[in-house]
């Protein structure tokens, strides 16, 4: 689940490890999804220069509906809860692989 953060230097480029692993990821058989929350915060703070760039990059991803994004994150969080850990890093990731 690609973070707005992510989306954000994805589109902007300026980090190379960033960059790299969009890449990466972009080659795999992996899909990449954003929240639709995300993508409304991308969009808010997006300057005109970087539109072009976005409509591709949203184009090329596949939004997860906000209720599938709930069951998601409840998914995880039950499975962390049972390890001690907390979710919230899998959830910054640029990708959450398919099952």
């Amino acid at each position: 689940m690609a973070d707005s953060d992510i989306l954000i230097e994805v589109t902007r480029g300026r980090d190379i490890g960033i960059i790299s692993r969009w890449t990466e990821l972009g080659q795999s058989d992996s899909a990449i999804l954003y929240s639709p929350v995300s993508g409304a915060e991308v969009w808010a703070g997006a300057r005109p220069a970087e539109h072009d760039a976005l409509n591709v990059l949203f184009q090329t991803r596949y939004r997860i509906d906000s209720s599938d994004f709930v069951e998601l994150h409840g998914a995880l969080e039950a499975m962390f809860s049972k390890t001690g850990r907390n979710s919230e890093p899998m959830l910054r990731p640029a990708l959450a692989g398919r099952r």
